[in-house]
């Protein structure tokens, strides 16, 4: 398993800052259990993250990384549950709903902390009253977010570039 992670941190560094937050994820919880008084045998069940998306897409994928490190560091299953719909809302209303005690988790994200309270009227949790953040899990930077916009004198010029050095194809 070492080896396997060593090759995964090559291939994608970022994956050991994912690691990372992972058990500082655990710790925060840990601490937050402490706060509550029950540190020494948090946690002594499953517990669960609640993704609010359907599997397979960023956020359950993240989830499911940070699940099997926790996983590992605490000894008890970290089990993830998908819940889409309704913008977020349905599995954080859901999540809202559930004892404090730190076994249900919700992999939050700006649409369900700011947006939905301001667009929705008649919201059923309130993310100020109803959640406490434990931490930032990831942060996406949009890479081609900025582009230069050429003139067009330069496109036609990069576009004889690119004609000249391809080869014609279709029996032109």
């Amino acid at each position: 398993m070492l080896a396997a992670s060593r090759s995964i941190l090559r291939i994608a560094p970022s994956f050991g800052v994912l690691l990372a937050r992972a058990v500082l994820i655990g710790m925060l919880a840990t601490a937050a259990a402490a706060a509550q008084g029950t540190a020494d045998s948090y946690p002594n069940r499953a517990v669960r993250i609640v993704v609010p998306f359907p599997a397979g897409g960023p956020t359950d994928i993240l989830a499911r990384v940070i699940a099997q490190r926790l996983s590992e560091v605490w000894g008890q299953p970290v089990v993830i549950e998908n819940q889409p719909g309704a913008n977020t809302a349905i599995a954080a209303a859901r999540v809202a709903k559930m004892p404090p005690d730190g076994y249900t988790l919700l992999a939050a994200m700006d649409v369900t902390m700011v947006l939905n309270p301001i667009t929705t009227s008649n919201l059923s949790y309130d993310p100020l009253k109803d959640f406490a953040p434990i931490t930032l899990a990831s942060s996406a930077y949009a890479r081609d977010a900025l582009h230069v916009r050429r003139s067009r004198a330069q496109a036609d010029e990069a576009q004889r570039d690119r004609a000249q050095h391809r080869p014609r194809q279709g029996g032109g």
